[in-house]
């Protein structure tokens, strides 16, 4: 069974071999090194060593995800109005209202703008993109849940990034 039959299987709830899976050490600008550590030839071969199973795409609106350690290209996309970057407090705001700690590994969310706390939501106000509802900063938590809007993940004219496991 290849990784996307068994991974379509689990899908359908029938039944696999043995389960999907995915093993991302830190955020993929670590990929480089993590490789040369493992004797791989390229970061590109590390997917296959691990025996990921998913294939992970990604829009502009959630690349701080997988490359908040990339900080030139935190820049770039917070000129092109997908997030923003506060380098001070090395934080990465996604255009869905999460902050992501920059120059950190694993997946460390300190703020998230549903979560009610308005003197985070006051920090984290000028550094949303610009197309964010802040109005929904100033609700209360039951009323923002409500008003929230998901970003337009269909930008015109900015091609998704990607990278690809097996």
């Amino acid at each position: 069974m290849t990784n996307v039959q068994r991974t379509l299987r689990v899908i359908k709830r029938e039944e696999v071999d043995y389960l999907p899976s995915q093993i991302t050490f830190a955020d993929r600008t670590r990929d480089r090194e993590i490789s040369k550590a493992l004797g791989l030839a390229c970061p590109k071969d590390l997917d296959g060593y691990l025996n990921n199973h998913i294939h992970i795409s990604l829009t502009r609106h959630d690349t701080s995800v997988f490359f908040r350690n990339d900080e030139g290209l935190m820049l770039d996309l917070q000129d092109r109005g997908f997030m923003g970057v506060d380098l001070e407090g090395e934080i990465v705001y996604d255009s869905w209202g999460t902050g992501i700690k920059m120059h950190s590994d694993g997946f460390f969310i300190p703020y998230g703008c549903l979560m009610g706390d308005r003197e985070m939501n006051a920090r984290a106000e000028r550094f949303l993109p610009p197309d964010f509802d802040r109005s929904i900063l100033h609700m209360d938590l039951p009323e923002a849940i409500r008003h929230y809007r998901t970003p337009n993940i269909r930008t015109p004219d900015i091609p998704p990034v990607g990278f690809h496991g097996n």
